[in-house]
């Protein structure tokens, strides 16, 4: 009698990626087996590291409005099973006075008024997150969006919801990969590089964090409607890593 491959999930790593505006870094992670580590873990045979180069999570980055900072994430199979991988990156809110980039001015928005304080951009022209979130305010957020139409590999907006750490407010993206990762790759860059704002508001200072985690999901056994146990190279349906991403997130809560 053949036996069934047993299902590993990966637990979501939280690598805390401080941009320090006033004060030294500090870099966490949190594990759903509450065990902790520093951006890695292994729960069977299915492993996922996240890569931020340029960034360096051990050191200080002093920011002004505009300053922009290499922070270029992205996952590396690392186990010996074909993955699923998700990125889940929170963006702080504060509230601040906003100002118009172009006049200096404040802006016509509401002032002061709570929103994120980041510019997330790619190298490249890369896909505004607008264009899958119309209700977005205050966001700029340009990452590599995949095309399975035409077999590009890339990421697709799987969820949104916003948090509450230590008393700063976040909105939360989670973003997963349209194929199969194999042992020993890694995806694109979800994005390349991050920006301060141009605010004013005395009260933004100390640290900061974009805060970037992962999860992965051995690629066999999932039930999934389209998506095949084989080794091939299919390229997914946003539809379908939505499907994926809620095993994944009952496994995380569960």
């Amino acid at each position: 009698m053949m036996k069934k491959k047993k299902q590993f999930f990966r637990g979501v790593i939280i690598g805390t990626a401080l941009i320090v505006l006033l004060a030294a870094s500090l870099t966490t992670s949190y594990l759903t087996d509450r065990e902790i580590a520093y951006n890695i873990v292994t729960i069977g045979n299915v492993e996922v590291t996240i890569d931020e180069t340029p960034f360096d999570p051990t050191s200080s980055y002093p920011a002004d409005a505009g300053t922009v900072i290499g922070k270029a994430p992205k996952l590396k199979n690392e186990g010996t099973t074909d993955e699923y991988v998700f990125i889940k990156v929170s963006v702080p809110k504060k509230e601040v006075t906003f100002l118009d980039e172009t006049t200096g001015k404040k802006d016509g928005g509401t002032n002061p008024r709570t929103g994120e304080i980041f510019k997330l951009l790619t190298n490249d022209t890369g896909t505004p997150l607008t264009q899958d979130i119309t209700t977005l305010t205050d966001v700029t957020f340009y990452y590599h969006k995949g095309d399975n139409s035409n077999s590009v590999d890339g990421w697709y907006l799987v969820d949104t919801t916003t948090a509450t750490v230590n008393s700063v407010n976040y909105n939360v993206y989670t973003f997963g990969y349209n194929k199969k990762l194999k042992p020993g790759n890694s995806t694109k860059t979800l994005f390349d590089k991050i920006q301060l704002k141009s605010i004013i508001d005395t009260d933004v200072k100390g640290d900061v964090s974009i805060r970037v985690g992962a999860y992965a999901i051995q690629s066999d056994e999932l039930k999934i409607a389209g998506v095949t146990d084989d080794k091939t190279e299919t390229f997914l349906t946003q539809d379908q890593i939505k499907e994926i991403y809620k095993i994944v997130k009952n496994r995380s809560t569960g």
